[in-house]
């Protein structure tokens, strides 16, 4: 699922996994508040991978003060790490994506909705019945894109919130992707879900020297693509010129 809209001078803004995921997070921790749920009672994280923009990994960990959890690229990967947590939110930047919830965590809610649990009364009660309500709707095995499009229109509206609110959550920080073709992707092994390489030996050093280069909101990794000879360069800097021109920098360096 993905969103998307223009601005009054025609430019497209889209909305990605990572703003799915930060609209998600956002209004489930105002659930959370309005039912008197105490933090100290749950677990919950964002699960992303190393392409989410770094604007959003700074308003999940600095805004809603929740960790954001870095895996490796793939669906399998961003829910089995969900799953270890009450609340784990996940979206790959195409949108597909869900919440987990942890049963634990569901009976605690159940229990406040039936007015069993806590002393908070009507309010308790309703904010636990919405957000039951939305762990109903939600897909937890597949990351429905229908069943998540109907959570975002009802989030929006509870939130009371337009497009143009959403976005202003954060502003993506200028990035570029770039596909560079080699002799054999098997000369390049990475670490750290795939954030930092370790084979060639000596590249990942200039990598870092380039990012350096770029100033602040520099950051950049290189990894092998699982399916053809080509090893993928993600560039990110606080203008779109520095990161041009630090994708640049490290494509040169992986030429045969």
């Amino acid at each position: 699922l993905v969103y998307f809209t223009t601005t009054s001078t025609g430019e497209l803004v889209t909305f990605d996994g990572d703003r799915l995921a930060a609209l998600f997070a956002t209004y489930i921790l105002r659930e959370l508040s309005q039912a008197g749920i105490s933090s100290n009672t749950y677990r919950m994280a964002i699960i992303q991978t190393a392409y989410s923009n770094g604007a959003n990994t700074s308003y999940v960990t600095e805004k809603l003060g929740l960790p954001a959890v870095c895996v490796k690229t793939g669906v399998k990967h961003l829910q089995a790490a969900a799953k270890t947590y009450d609340i784990g939110v996940y979206f790959e930047a195409n949108g597909h994506g869900t919440v987990e919830f942890s049963g634990r965590f569901l009976d605690e809610l159940r229990g406040i909705a039936e007015g069993e649990a806590g002393s908070g009364g009507d309010d308790h009660r309703a904010a636990a019945r919405r957000l039951l309500m939305v762990t109903s709707l939600l897909d937890n095995a597949i990351g429905d894109a229908l069943a998540d499009l109907l959570c975002v229109e009802y989030m929006l509206v509870a939130l009371e919130w337009d497009l143009k609110a959403w976005a202003g959550l954060y502003t993506d920080l200028p990035n570029r992707l770039d596909a560079v073709r080699v002799r054999d992707r098997g000369d390049f092994e990475t670490v750290m879900e795939g954030r930092k390489l370790v084979k060639p030996e000596g590249l990942q050093e200039r990598i870092d020297g380039c990012v350096r280069e770029a100033g602040a909101g520099g950051r950049c990794f290189v990894r092998p693509s699982g399916t053809e000879d080509v090893v993928r360069v993600y560039a990110e800097a606080s203008c779109r010129e520095a990161a041009a021109v630090l994708a640049d920098k490290v494509a040169a360096m992986l030429q045969p």
